[in-house]
């Protein structure tokens, strides 16, 4: 564990108190002077919006292309909720867009509070907790026209394009998955409706969003297929061999946690694997957050690890942060909602051959009472994202799916076909999009539907 000098102070509370009302200022006329081209095709706008419990208004970047757009009545809304931990994100790299350009959508992305609540450091905000959920709340009114920003300005008039006449989507980009899924559980927060959700690769648990099991650049050996599963009351969890845990001390109380790999007794960067985990400040001390699977199992091996959360602790600290444990709350809330669970074979951030975190949270929604899932957009809609014909997954919505199990297929690499990785999104927005206005919701489709991308 290397510690830093400057992290936010830890708020170990689930779900807490409501985000209050946001009122409505009056409008303007200058709302489009603000716009202006991006490098990559598209016009866009940087607004701030009212939020009465964050210390600064919530800054959100709007992106939109030139017409046509996707549908004849106007461009669908989607709010895109970045992946990491950081607080601001803005303005949105063209590497970091979710949604095609020029595919016919208005897109939100929203910028996280630097402060928040509780929990405070700049650049980190809270870590994607009550904060941020206030923010996602704020973002998805003001994408509902329900909000305007601080020039009182409303999304309607601040872009150059019609609004289709559509609920808002929500998108959450591979951790931004499990804050959108926080937000869909959060009761005290009054939602606007939305028309459907997709995650693209969300690492879905604890031990996915620490990286503890390993990472597209750097696996972790221990981990043998099958080993995770998902339950209604822990999530999902992975089994892996505590064995080789131990603790590498460094000056003053700090050091790394790792798994002794090559079992010399000693940590070496090359041949072991370091457990970086999560660091903020908890009463002024620096602090380390594992998953609580981990925390148990550091427990019962009796290793001493300053400045450790231990299991009880971690365990409140993700009940606001783990997609796989809000499933339930979340559909409770929200059953009616379509949703698109987006896998690849190669994925962006972990390098699990089964992709539990993938098809664990298809199985924790379908389980919850989800009434329409789906695991990656109908063939038709991958192949019109892309303009390339090859076997895309195609699995039919409400596909029974287990969590590392192979009844649903992982989409094609993007480096294998030559195409940009916000493909996969944009052909589910897509597909949710058309299928919303045909209201045409059977498994499997034979071609694109509705009014035509």
């Amino acid at each position: 564990m290397r510690f830093r000098l400057s992290f936010p102070v830890l708020l170990l509370a689930p779900l807490p108190a409501a985000c209050g009302d946001v009122h409505r200022p009056p409008g303007r006329d200058f709302c489009r002077k603000a716009r202006e081209d991006t490098d990559w095709g598209e016009h866009h706008a940087v607004v701030s919006l009212p939020d009465p419990d964050l210390p600064d208004p919530v800054v959100v970047e709007v992106l939109w292309g030139e017409p046509p757009t996707l549908l004849a009545s106007g461009a669908p809304v989607v709010v895109v909720l970045s992946g990491g931990f950081e607080a601001r994100i803005l303005p949105v790299e063209a590497g970091e867009r979710a949604v095609d350009a020029g595919a016919g959508f208005v897109h939100l992305y929203v910028g996280f509070p630097d402060q928040g609540g509780e929990v405070r450091a700049p650049g980190l905000g809270d870590l994607r907790g009550r904060a941020a959920r206030c923010a996602v709340r704020t973002a998805l009114r003001y994408a509902a026209g329900a909000l305007d920003d601080t020039d009182g300005c409303g999304l309607r008039e601040r872009v150059g394009v019609t609004l289709a006449p559509l609920d808002p989507f929500l998108h959450g980009q591979s951790n931004g998955g499990n804050l959108a899924v926080a937000v869909l559980a959060d009761p005290a927060l009054d939602l606007p409706a939305m028309a459907g959700l997709t995650v693209f690769e969300t690492p879905s648990g604890a031990q996915f969003s620490t990286l503890e099991i390993g990472s597209a650049g750097h696996p972790l050996p221990l981990y043998e297929e099958g080993a995770c599963a998902w339950s209604a009351a822990a999530g999902i969890t992975c089994e892996i061999d505590p064995g080789g845990l131990a603790w590498s001390p460094g000056p003053d109380d700090s050091g790394i946690l790792y798994y002794d790999l090559d079992d010399d007794g000693a940590f070496s960067e090359d041949m072991d694997f370091a457990v970086h985990g999560l660091v903020p400040v908890v009463d002024g001390e620096p602090r380390l957050v594992v998953s609580p699977v981990l925390a148990a199992q550091v427990a019962e091996t009796g290793l001493a690890v300053p400045g450790l959360l231990g299991a009880e602790e971690a365990w409140a600290f993700w009940a606001g942060r783990d997609a796989g444990r809000l499933a339930g709350p979340a559909m409770a809330l929200h059953p009616d909602l379509p949703i698109v669970v987006i896998g690849t074979a190669e994925d962006h951030g972990l390098a699990l051959p089964d992709h539990p975190h993938v098809t664990g949270l298809a199985e924790a929604l379908q389980a919850s009472g989800a009434t329409w899932l789906r695991v990656n957009p109908d063939a038709a809609y991958a192949a019109w994202a892309t303009g390339v014909e090859a076997a895309y997954a195609d699995n039919p919505a409400n596909t029974a799916v287990v969590t590392g199990g192979a009844t649903v297929a992982m989409e094609v690499d993007e480096d294998v076909l030559g195409v940009q990785r916000t493909a996969w999104t944009t052909a589910a927005l897509a597909e949710l999009a058309h299928r919303t206005v045909t209201g045409r919701w059977e498994p499997d489709l034979e071609g694109t539907i509705g009014e035509g991308p």
